[in-house]
């Protein structure tokens, strides 16, 4: 009887309560994933022992935008809090202000007399930097033609063209569900322009980055694109790419997904901080480890990430960390493959297909889809005004 009293008493000086709300259609998310808030389940009341240390998302559901929180300083859709246990313990017996996010409905006229045609259109035409430049298109079935749509863009590696990386990540199996605009582009000779790499693109100063200006004008024209919720992702040369756009266009471009790529720009200075998760191989022998992970904590500290990364995914061969009390909420993660090669984690094994021709790629892992993992990143991080 006294050791439940001493626990129960343990438990009193060092919990405490707080209680989660949503105001319009959204959900709450937390990086532990145990303090989590659902629109059906709201109000939630949360309880921890010890420290109370962990960040929230707010994520909005169709046709909703968030807007701020209430109890929060953050005003952007990450949310962090870090209270030490001594002052946890002075709440319990009354409740902790509650942390509400406030969603608020997108405005339906905006998308009005654009199209809705949806389906593959594989090689579409457009006139940039002085010649033709071609890209696919894959637009879903829209589910609601008032909506705004994210746009992502899937770049292939040098000697790849846009095929191959569909074929390759997939993303396309995702469009229909996920309500989202799918580019995959091809580069001039197989190559994309990102700074120091890499091939043709580079020798003759090819402006990669206007390219993907003047296709997200282009999409934008035709179809409703949500401007805030513009995404690259892309292997090797296309996430040294999709780097560049972060550094350089980062007033269109809301996140970016790398894989087995670093940043190769001579100079990086973007005017918002962008959001990253990276995925690079620990025995990637085209794109040193070493260099990918330099980039990634350059990365962090150009986004004023102040807290130490913390693992928030561990499978097998795969750790991934990340800093998320960044500014303006812009989480800065890798996912890291122990023994890793240069290729796409979750995908094909190009060097179970033919070892002879791909060498080059090593061990591809099964234990994390890096497509899935990229969309819900960007689903996590829109755009803030």
């Amino acid at each position: 009887m006294k050791l439940l009293f001493t626990l129960l008493l343990l438990i009193l000086v060092t919990a405490c309560s707080h209680p989660q709300k949503i105001i319009g259609e959204g959900d709450i998310n937390s990086s532990t994933g145990t303090n989590d808030c659902t629109l059906e389940e709201q109000p939630c009341a949360n309880y921890v022992a010890g420290d109370y240390k962990v960040s929230y998302t707010a994520l909005p559901r169709p046709g909703w935008n968030f807007s701020e929180w209430i109890g929060c300083a953050d005003q952007f859709p990450g949310c962090s809090f870090d209270i030490a246990s001594s002052a946890v313990g002075q709440f319990w017996g009354q409740t902790m202000p509650p942390l509400t996010a406030v969603f608020t409905q997108s405005s339906s006229a905006s998308c009005e007399g654009f199209s809705t045609e949806s389906g593959q259109f594989p090689e579409r035409t457009l006139f940039s930097g002085g010649m033709d430049r071609y890209y696919s298109l894959k637009v879903p079935t829209v589910t609601d033609p008032l909506q705004p749509l994210p746009l992502v863009f899937d770049f292939h590696g040098f000697g790849l063209n846009k095929e191959q990386q569909a074929g390759y990540s997939q993303f396309g199996a995702l469009v229909e569900e996920e309500q989202f605009i799918l580019v995959t582009p091809d580069g001039i000779d197989n190559s994309w322009n990102a700074g120091t790499c890499c091939g043709n693109a580079v020798n003759a100063t090819v402006d990669d980055v206007a390219f993907v200006n003047d296709m997200i004008t282009e999409v934008s024209q035709e179809y409703c694109v949500d401007s805030n919720r513009i995404y690259s992702a892309g292997m090797s040369n296309g996430g040294f790419i999709s780097y560049r756009l972060a550094c350089e266009l980062s007033d269109k471009i809301a996140a970016i997904a790398p894989v087995a790529a670093a940043n190769v720009t001579t100079s990086c200075a973007p005017s918002r901080p962008v959001p990253v998760i990276a995925f690079n191989g620990t025995a990637d022998i085209l794109v040193n480890y070493s260099i990918a992970l330099s980039t990634v904590d350059e990365w962090a500290l150009q986004n004023q990430c102040e807290s130490q990364p913390r693992i928030v995914y561990e499978q097998g061969d795969v750790t991934c960390f990340a800093y998320e009390e960044c500014s303006q909420g812009a989480t800065t993660q890798l996912c890291i493959i122990d023994e890793g090669g240069h290729s796409w984690p979750g995908g094909v094994d190009l060097l179970a297909i033919a070892p002879e021709i791909y060498f080059w790629a090593g061990k591809t892992t099964q234990n994390i889809d890096a497509t899935q993992q990229a969309w819900a990143f960007f689903k996590a991080h829109p755009m803030t005004d």
